[in-house]
C-alpha cells in the first residue's frame, strides 16, 4: 500500500497525499524542501528534505530542472518573482480534505481581476462601436484561455486559490467557458449569484454550481 502523508503550511494541515503527489508538487514549486510533512502513522512533523521521499534527481536542481540550469548559464534565467507568479501552477487533487477561501478572500480576488479587465478594456472608450465586443473577447481570453493554460487568474494567484472540478481535477476548457458565461448570469441577477457563496458550505457561487466547479486554497 502506498504510504500517505500530511503536509502543513502556514499552520494549516492538509492531506493525505501520496509520495508521487508530493514529488510532483515539489517539481512544480508548490512546496519546498522546508515544507513540513507527517506520515499518516506518525505524530512528529519533519521537513520534506528529511523525509526520504525525493530522489537525487528530484532534489538536485541541476538535474531535475535542466531548462532552468541552461537558462541560468545563458544569463536568461527568469526573476524569482516571475517564477513564483507565473511558472508555479496548481496541484490538482493534492489533498482529499480541501480548504475553501472565505467570502472576503473571494471578493478580493474578484476585485483584482475586475480592475485588470477594466483597465484592459479602456480602449473601448475610444472605440465605442466595438467596445462591448472587445470586452467579451478580453474576458474570454482572461477567464477561459489564460486561466485554463495557467491554472489561475491573477486575482486568484495573489490570493493563493485555484479552480477545480468537484472531484479535484483540472477543469477542461469547456468548463471554464461555461463558468465564464454563467458568471455573467450571476452579475445580471443583481449579484445574487455571487452572494450565494455566503450560504454554501463550499463557498460555491451560482456559476460554480452551473459549471460544476469549486474554488479551493492552494
Amino acid at each position: 500500500m502506498t504510504q500517505q502523508w500530511y503536509l502543513r503550511r502556514n499552520g494549516k494541515e492538509s492531506g493525505p497525499g501520496t509520495e508521487e503527489q508530493l514529488r510532483a508538487a515539489f517539481k512544480k514549486r508548490a512546496i519546498s524542501l522546508d515544507t513540513e510533512l507527517r506520515r499518516e502513522d506518525k505524530t512528529e512533523w519533519i521537513k520534506l528534505r528529511d523525509a526520504g521521499i525525493l530522489s537525487a534527481e528530484d532534489s538536485n536542481p541541476f538535474i531535475s530542472d535542466p531548462l532552468s540550469t541552461a537558462a541560468s548559464a545563458a544569463g536568461t534565467e527568469k526573476p524569482m518573482l516571475y517564477r513564483a507568479m507565473f511558472d508555479e501552477k496548481p496541484v490538482y487533487g493534492e489533498k482529499l480534505r480541501r480548504h475553501f477561501p472565505n467570502f472576503a478572500e473571494r471578493f478580493i480576488a474578484i476585485a483584482i481581476d475586475g480592475a485588470i479587465l477594466f483597465f484592459a478594456s479602456l480602449i473601448g472608450v475610444f472605440l465605442p462601436v466595438i467596445g462591448l465586443l472587445l470586452q467579451l473577447v478580453i474576458g474570454f481570453f482572461y477567464f477561459v484561455y489564460f486561466q485554463h493554460q495557467w491554472g489561475y487568474t491573477i486575482g486568484r494567484k495573489v490570493m493563493r486559490m485555484h479552480l477545480e472540478t468537484l472531484d479535484g481535477k483540472k477543469p477542461p476548457r469547456s468548463v471554464f467557458l461555461i463558468r465564464y458565461f454563467a458568471g455573467m448570469l450571476s452579475g445580471i441577477l443583481f449579484g445574487v449569484g455571487f452572494f450565494m457563496a455566503l450560504f454554501d458550505p463550499k463557498m460555491r457561487t451560482l456559476h460554480d454550481h452551473i459549471a460544476g466547479t469549486v474554488v479551493v486554497r492552494d
